[in-house]
């Protein structure tokens, strides 16, 4: 966050496949726009820059603010957003502000879904572990608009405890299965809910599975 994210914003636009998306909170201050011949952030985006997403405290326009400014502005992050759109890039930058006492879990309320969205999307969605003492687990269908499936099974007793939160870890449903052996089968109703992503977490003693559930209405 805001410091931070000048030290790491040239490395993060060096165009390394492996760079998956930016999530920064209060990013680029306005210590980053003083000297644009020397630096201008705006510069280092290409047509290759990866998925961005801005948080901030505050409205744009509060570094203005003569009772109480502050350096952490959103229009910084509106600049950039300009600057991929000039490039046409497109969808791949959000921003969102004014998220209220900035706590960690305002900071971060969002970064679950985002670190999901930018997933390659070429693994698959229900791959368990080799590892795994959970076998063949599949959920469907995924996305749902309601009800979603989950099938596992395991050949040796275990107590295992089924959990879904939303993205910002709020509990919304909970299930333990004591000393289960063979196949599980049941039907999870998100139907009351709005439609976001969450996950779906399979508690053992050995080992915690996560798993993506998309809800779209």
């Amino acid at each position: 966050s805001s410091r931070g994210t000048v030290l790491s914003w040239k490395e993060a636009h060096r165009n390394d496949p492996g760079i998956k998306g930016l999530y920064m909170y209060n990013a680029l201050p306005s210590g980053a726009w003083g000297d644009s011949t020397f630096w201008h952030p705006p510069n280092d985006v290409t047509e290759q820059s990866p998925n961005i997403f801005f948080v901030y405290k505050r409205e744009p326009g509060c570094s203005s603010d003569s009772i109480n400014p502050d350096i952490h502005d959103p229009n910084y992050g509106i600049i950039i957003q300009n600057r991929y759109s000039d490039l046409g890039i497109i969808g791949k930058d959000t921003l969102v502000h004014s998220i209220g006492n900035s706590t960690n879990t305002d900071r971060y309320q969002f970064l679950l879904e985002f670190a999901l969205s930018v997933i390659d999307p070429c693994l698959p969605a229900n791959i368990e572990s080799e590892n795994s003492n959970l076998q063949r687990i599949n959920i469907y269908p995924n996305p749902s608009n309601d009800i979603f499936n989950i099938v596992f099974n395991t050949n040796t007793k275990k107590d295992i405890d089924l959990r879904v939160h939303n993205v910002s870890g709020e509990l919304i449903f909970s299930e333990s299965l004591k000393d289960f052996n063979g196949n599980f089968n049941r039907s999870i109703d998100l139907s009351q809910y709005s439609s976001a992503i969450y996950i779906l977490q399979l508690n053992t003693k050995d080992e915690i599975l996560n798993k993506k559930l998309v809800l779209e209405k």
